[in-house]
């Protein structure tokens, strides 16, 4: 409560794991795309920590584990799911789609990378204010922000996804 979620870390450090991986690499578009370690160092100290222990092969006892999680597929369906959602969302955005929710949309940087292809389309994310806040800080830093591109924050104790997306620019 109040803070950024620890899951959205949690997903997009996997996320940056997998790009790491020689098998799983070539299943990204863009494996070297900066924005889940954007969202991650920006979320906070424990997370850049997170981040560096994956990306410095690190063989303490515990990375071995995740590296075995992983490997058994924990990471490896996530990874699969979004790469699934990004190719249906890209389809319909192909055949007229204009606009593009996403709920809970966590650090994940679907929408930065559609809105490159799909200028025309609007982008809504839609995601708790804290978690929002370091997503939003993190492109507003680095002037990457894109006009299309409308971040959402909703506190469902409050308020209602519709409310604000009707509010939305």
């Amino acid at each position: 409560e109040g803070k950024p979620s620890e899951t959205a870390m949690r997903v997009a450090t996997g996320i940056v794991a997998s790009r790491l991986d020689a098998l799983l690499r070539p299943l990204f578009k863009d494996p070297e795309e900066p924005y889940l370690e954007w969202f991650i160092n920006e979320h906070g100290e424990g997370a850049r920590r997170y981040l560096q222990a994956w990306k410095s092969n690190n063989p303490a006892p515990v990375m071995q584990f995740f590296r075995e999680q992983m490997a058994k597929g924990s990471t490896l369906f996530t990874l699969l799911r979004k790469l699934f959602i990004e190719e249906e969302a890209r389809q319909a955005l192909a055949l007229g789609a204009r606009q593009l929710v996403v709920m809970g949309a966590g650090y994940d940087p679907l929408t930065l990378r559609l809105q490159k292809e799909f200028r025309e389309a609007r982008f809504y994310e839609i995601d708790h204010p804290a978690t929002q806040e370091v997503k939003r800080r993190a492109l507003v830093d680095r002037d990457a922000l894109p006009p299309n591109l409308a971040l959402i924050p909703v506190d469902f104790d409050q308020e209602t996804a519709e409310e604000k997306l009707l509010a939305a620019p």
